[in-house]
Parts: C-alpha cells; sequence; structure tokens
C-alpha cells in the first residue's frame, strides 16, 4: 500500500510543473497588435487608387535608389498579377462559353472585361510604361480606382491588337486569292464549271424528255384512237381482181363531235 502511494505522489510531482507551464504559455489570437496610430492598416478599407500604382511603377521605372527600386517593382508586380489573374479568368471562361455555343453569356462578358481586351501577351515592361505614361498625361484621375481606369491605360495596346488580327486577316485573303490564281487551279476552275455545265444540260434533257413522253401518254388517255376501214367503190374493171381494203386511224377532236 505504501509502495502504491509513492508511485501516485511521483507521478503527481511529474505531471503538476508540465500543466503549470503550459497555462503559463501565452496562447495564439487571430488579431496582430497594431504598432502605432499611423499604421496603414488602422484605415478604413478601400479600393486601389491610379495613385498608387503610377507612384509604385514609377519608383520601379526611375527610382532613386535601388532599395526604392525594389519596393516600386514588388507594390507594381503585385498590381499587374492582380490584372493578369483577372484576364485568365476572364479568357477561360471566353473559352468555355465558346465550346458551349453560349451567345448570352459571351455578349455579358465582352461588357465585364477590365483590361479590354487579352492581354496574357503583354510583358510586364511594357505594362508599367503604359501605366506611367498614361497618368503623366491625365493627372486628374489619379484619385480615381485603378481597376476602373485600366480599360483606358490599356487602350493602345487592345487597339493594336485587333489591328494585327485585321492585317493577319486581309493577309491571309489576299493569299488565299494569290493561291486560287495559279494556272493549276485556273483549270481546275474551268473544268469544273464545264462539268457542271454538261452535268446540268443533261439533266434539263432527260426532264423535257420526260415531260414530253407524260404529255404524250396523257394525250393519248384523253384522245382515243379510232379505225376507219374504206372500201374501193369503183367500177370492177377487171373482176379478177379482189377489192382493195385500206384501214386508216383518225384522231376525232375533243371539241368535236362524233361523225
Amino acid at each position: 500500500m505504501t509502495k502504491q502511494k509513492n508511485t501516485i505522489i511521483i507521478h503527481i510531482l511529474l505531471v503538476l510543473p508540465i500543466l503549470i507551464f503550459s497555462m503559463t504559455i501565452s496562447q495564439p489570437t487571430n488579431s496582430f497588435p497594431l504598432l502605432d496610430e499611423g499604421n496603414p492598416l488602422l484605415e478604413e478599407p478601400s479600393g486601389i487608387s491610379n495613385f498608387q500604382v503610377h507612384s509604385a511603377c514609377s519608383d520601379a521605372i526611375k527610382g532613386s535608389s535601388l532599395e526604392v527600386k525594389s519596393m516600386g517593382s514588388f507594390v507594381c508586380r503585385m498590381t499587374q498579377d492582380m490584372a493578369y489573374e483577372h484576364n485568365n479568368y476572364h479568357q477561360y471562361f471566353i473559352r468555355y462559353f465558346t465550346e458551349k455555343e453560349m451567345e448570352e453569356p459571351l455578349y455579358m462578358l465582352e461588357g465585364y472585361s477590365v483590361t479590354g481586351c487579352d492581354i496574357s501577351e503583354l510583358s510586364r515592361g511594357e505594362f508599367a510604361g503604359m501605366i506611367v505614361g498614361y497618368f503623366a498625361l491625365f493627372e486628374d484621375e489619379l484619385e480615381d480606382s485603378f481597376f476602373w481606369t485600366l480599360e483606358k491605360v490599356l487602350k493602345p495596346y487592345c487597339d493594336e491588337l485587333r489591328d494585327a488580327s485585321i492585317e493577319f486577316y486581309l493577309e491571309e485573303q489576299d493569299m488565299i486569292e494569290r493561291v486560287m490564281s495559279l494556272p493549276i487551279f485556273m483549270f481546275t476552275r474551268i473544268a469544273l464549271s464545264v462539268l457542271i455545265s454538261a452535268s446540268a444540260g443533261i439533266i434539263v434533257l432527260g426532264f423535257l424528255w420526260m415531260l414530253w413522253g407524260f404529255a404524250d401518254d396523257v394525250y393519248n388517255a384523253l384522245v382515243p384512237e379510232e379505225e376507219v376501214i374504206v372500201k374501193e367503190t369503183s367500177v370492177d374493171l377487171s373482176p379478177h381482181i379482189q377489192p382493195i381494203v385500206v384501214t386508216a386511224k383518225r384522231r376525232t377532236s375533243m371539241l368535236q363531235g362524233e361523225d
């Protein structure tokens, strides 16, 4: 009995410090302390302004120090990544609705695009240059929302992209016309034209022949044939010769009565 009590006391002495130590350690919380009142996290939630993006991209291109360029590049790239991410989702939905041949969602997506066109092939350097160049001309829009202005920022690139697609289409059409004007294709076109004309002539002649046969059958059905026997009644100068009997067929007109 004494041995069991000693064992229990030893276990209590071993476990009790561990419990006390675990209770003294502070538990993690979901909120982080704000260092001072000037912390930006204390401000009211808002969207990304043009001023923030323009300042970051401008520092990334022509920052006064390596540290300023590095910080500007980080913020400018994060903003670009959000635009690229939206473009990726937008293009995915366009491909999906195109494959499903759903015209109404495609029509809605045309007015939903933030970028105005597919910018998946737009480089980051060109993107940053467009941002800095646009707001250098339109400083009165620096306080506006960046994503509301992004379509106007990318308009030169989208216009160039559309012009390139139209030019490619015209070049493709010109190439097709040149190929079709080659002698071999000209001969093929003439041969096909002759073959089609001959086939059409044969079909027309066959149709006329069938129409003639049908009209003849209808006429024979409506106007029956009659047999007329004509006997020679002249003076018999040669008794040993038999009278001649002539058989003829005569058609009666439907407008005349029977004789």
